[in-house]
């Protein structure tokens, strides 16, 4: 029989406890039960967050794209030639999903008094639409055919965009093209170089305004007679990943696999002022994990101190039969391992409840302008809820190493005449 175990249980549970250490004991659970539940919710929150920015983000920009050497105009891009052979290399790297080709060309948007600078971004016939299945608000994808005569005029905007130029579905606008670097302009215009118009067969929103305003979909073959292109050369290629926790080294595998003269890079070289943010938001948590932590732990150390002052006669009296120093210190450690497993037993249930409520019922809000999201994300992972439990389970025990040596101090004469 385990000695020291068989006394723990017979001094724990709240009924136990009827002295002035059963508040204590109580609060000291309720403490550890809201460090665990505040740590699980705010990991859940930035991660959840991280990953609806990074899916928005990604949405837009692909997680890597495969281009050419820029000449340095950051909105026109060098063309490359299509090769149908570079996609299907590509995805046979193990963790990219699919890639696809694409094309550029800056524009200029008018309605009435109202201008705005976009970039066309066109798409080939057999685009992923998974883009679309999520973030459009109105409207359809675009059904563009690569074995059609006539290029389709079907766009999809951004609600932001509509807001500003007073849009709305299945309006016809006209798009202004803007040359190329060094390009002479005609006298006389070519069907290249006229104004275009285009309908709005879509509306889509993601939240991020500065890069939804600017993000026009076409059909890519729009944009290859806009630059010349004809059919033979595009913009680059797009890659997505099954995780994009893999993005680092899949970005590599793609280098490794691609033509040294086109440049690989990543959604985080991209976009880096997005991901230098949401880099930051790890020190939040880091802080807020380090704090609750800290209070679990001080309110333990007093509870267990407390305990062993109440139980200073038992101790006595155990020592006074031959009990070693060894098996004192282990009666108060189950003691206080049974009240921080039931705290976290509590901590464990508010923070499911709290995720599960918020996911289903969207109650808590925000400015979308401000957080780029309608509602706190929270994301659910098993290998997270895990870690914070054993972590906290691990220091709040060692923490109670110190404080329980003050079993040593007691003495058994002294001990067994307390009253």
């Amino acid at each position: 029989m385990n000695t020291a175990y068989f006394i723990a249980s017979k001094i724990s549970g709240w009924n136990k406890n009827r002295g002035f250490a059963g508040p204590i004991v109580w609060l000291a659970s309720a403490t550890v039960a809201l460090s665990l539940a505040v740590m699980i919710v705010s990991v859940s929150i930035v991660t959840g967050f991280q990953g609806e920015i990074t899916e928005k983000v990604t949405g837009l920009q692909a997680h890597i794209q495969v281009t050419g050497f820029s000449s340095g105009n950051s909105f026109e891009v060098e063309p490359v030639p299509f090769d149908p052979n570079l996609p299907l290399t590509l995805q046979t790297i193990e963790g990219i999903g699919y890639v696809q080709a694409f094309a550029s060309k800056p524009a200029i948007i008018k309605t009435g008094s109202e201008i705005q600078g976009v970039l066309y971004k066109g798409l080939p016939a057999s685009y992923n639409p998974a883009f679309f299945e999520r973030y459009l608000k109105e409207g359809a994808a675009p059904v563009y055919r690569g074995d059609s005569l006539q290029n389709s005029s079907d766009i999809v905007v951004s609600t932001e965009l509509c807001k500003k130029l007073f849009l709305k579905l299945n309006d016809t606008i006209t798009a202004y093209f803007i040359n190329r670097p060094g390009e002479k302009v005609p006298e006389i215009e070519s069907p290249q170089r006229a104004p275009r118009r285009f309908r709005i067969a879509g509306i889509y929103e993601t939240g991020l305004a500065e890069l939804d305003e600017k993000i026009v979909w076409c059909d890519m073959r729009q944009v290859q007679d806009l630059n010349n292109w004809y059919y033979s050369s595009v913009a680059g290629y797009e890659v997505m990943l099954n995780n994009v926790d893999k993005l680092d080294e899949l970005t590599e595998e793609v280098r490794l696999q691609t033509p040294f003269d086109l440049n690989v890079r990543n959604v985080k070289e991209i976009e880096p002022e997005i991901f230098l943010w949401l880099e930051y938001q790890n020190i939040n948590v880091f802080i807020i994990i380090t704090l609750m932590i800290l209070i679990g732990m001080v309110s333990m150390t007093s509870a267990l101190l407390i305990l062993i002052l109440e139980k200073t006669q038992m101790i006595g009296i155990l020592r006074a039969l031959g009990a070693t120093h060894r098996l004192l210190v282990r009666i108060f450690l189950y003691r206080s391992a049974w009240i921080t497993g039931t705290g976290m037993l509590a901590g464990n249930a508010v923070a499911l409840l709290v995720i599960f409520l918020q996911n289903t019922y969207r109650i808590i809000k925000l400015d979308k302008a401000t957080y780029y999201v309608e509602v706190v994300p929270m994301h659910f992972s098993w290998q997270w809820l895990l870690i914070i439990n054993a972590g906290t389970f691990a220091v709040c025990l060692l923490a109670m190493l110190l404080p329980v040596q003050a079993v040593k101090r007691v003495k058994p004469i002294r001990a067994i005449r307390f009253d």
